[in-house]
């Protein structure tokens, strides 16, 4: 029996509201739900699928065009489109609706997009997983591409075995296509990597191979870029003037390209450099002129590591209530984007703020979650900072055997990942301090 709109009736009475609604209820319950799926033919659930996926995509205004790629394989611009909060659910519908060209062709778009926008929200771990599954959509340059963007993704999520992977996939297939941006891109972010889990020797030498392919092809900004990366790493080998030098030569670049972001990051940088070689005045100035630039940028996360690094200015000047400010924004800021191996380097700052002030009931807790945090990224050099740093706290609560042995393991992890001459004012350091405090110096034998 057919219904006057067309719809073929059951037969049967209509249920009751309630019933319907419980029935409605089954229905939803993710078991029942699949269980019905399953029991489609393949043909029917990939209609099904299709269905879904046109459905939705006309609902939010119809497909965003193709990204087009930036200049010498950059990413380009982001632009918003209503699709994004959905992008990964229809990239999965369009893989299951069929194989045809246009459902392989939105997939690889949805996916690329579904990265882009947990990246842009912070959501890295997620952002390298999206991205690793278009490289395996795609083919040539553009895999090699998606490699790399999966590594920085995991990267910036503190995964660096799998980063390392994912950098290296990317370096080999760009070497083998013949591109050399790409190579230069990975190289770079591999350089990145090995920095920041302290094979700084081999980082040095991938920074400048990078850097010689970016001069030899003429890309500007991918020089600045490197040329900034490369100075973090001369501060962190105690060559101050080469590290100035290229971060005044990226700064110069970035402000001839009109790049706000970078210009940010660059400033506050230079600014932290010159804090730690005595120019208070001009690190300042820097710091306070990279704030706006990263507020002006809408850049969170360089946002959160500047006024960490300005609290720290403020608090070597000795404007502790100023200092204990920047740094809770700081930290409130890495939390929101997920930043752990910096909000590990504020709570530091905050601990040794609180134990200078008198305010150990604060200051332990705040070093055993900086610590903690140290761990957890596998930030060495920090955790071993942190641990010489609670010792002194220690000391000042009378716990010496404690102190001793958490001077000693702090100062082993030192050694670990960093000169032996730049202990020397560390120690100095806890030596005068133990000295006031009454007690015998925590390892006069450790140098």
């Amino acid at each position: 029996m057919t219904r006057p709109g067309g719809s073929v009736s059951t037969g049967a009475a209509p249920l009751p509201d309630r019933l319907a609604a419980e029935r409605a209820y089954l229905f939803r319950h993710a078991v029942l739900r699949d269980a019905a799926y399953q029991l489609q033919i393949p043909g029917a659930r990939a209609a099904l699928h299709a269905l879904a996926f046109t459905l939705i995509e006309s609902l939010l205004g119809g497909r965003p065009p193709a990204e087009t790629r930036g200049r010498r394989g950059a990413e380009p611009p982001w632009q918003p489109h209503p699709t994004d909060l959905f992008a990964e659910e229809l990239a999965g519908h369009a893989a299951l609706a069929g194989s045809g060209p246009d459902a392989a062709a939105a997939e690889r778009l949805y996916l690329s997009r579904a990265a882009r926008w947990e990246g842009l929200n912070f959501r890295f771990a997620s952002s390298a997983g999206l991205w690793t599954r278009h490289a395996g959509r795609v083919s040539g340059i553009v895999r090699a591409e998606s490699f790399r963007r999966a590594g920085t993704m995991a990267f910036l999520s503190d995964q660096d075995a799998l980063a390392a992977r994912l950098l290296g996939r990317s370096l080999r297939l760009s070497r083998i296509a013949g591109h050399l941006s790409g190579v230069a891109a990975a190289l770079g972010s591999l350089a990145s990597l090995h920095r920041r889990t302290d094979r700084l020797k081999r980082a040095e030498i991938e920074f400048k191979q990078a850097l010689r392919i970016q001069r030899k092809i003429g890309d500007r900004h991918g020089e600045a870029a490197l040329l900034s990366n490369l100075a973090v790493l001369y501060r962190s080998t105690q060559r101050p003037r080469l590290a100035e030098r290229g971060y005044r030569q990226a700064l110069t670049a970035f402000r001839k390209s009109g790049d706000i972001r970078n210009q940010g990051i660059v400033l506050g940088n230079l600014a932290t450099l010159q804090t730690f070689t005595g120019r208070a005045t001009e690190a300042g100035k820097g710091l306070k002129l990279a704030l706006s630039l990263n507020i002006r940028a809408g850049d969170r996360w360089g946002e959160g590591v500047t006024r960490g690094n300005l609290g720290q200015h403020l608090q070597i000047a000795g404007r502790n209530r100023e200092a204990e400010r920047e740094y809770r924004r700081a930290l409130a800021i890495h939390v929101e984007v997920g930043n752990r191996r910096d909000e590990g380097n504020v709570l530091g700052g905050l601990a040794i703020l609180y134990r200078d002030t008198g305010r150990a009931a604060e200051s332990e807790p705040a070093f055993l979650k900086a610590i903690a945090l140290d761990r957890e990224v596998r930030n060495r050099q920090r955790e071993g900072s942190h641990l010489c740093d609670y010792a002194l706290l220690l000391v000042a609560l009378g716990r010496e055997t404690e102190a001793r042995r958490v001077w000693r393991s702090g100062l082993e992890t030192l050694r670990e990942v960093v000169e032996l001459r730049s202990l020397g004012e560390r120690v100095a350091f806890m030596r005068d301090t133990c000295r006031k405090a009454g007690v015998r110096a925590l390892d006069s034998a450790d140098l």
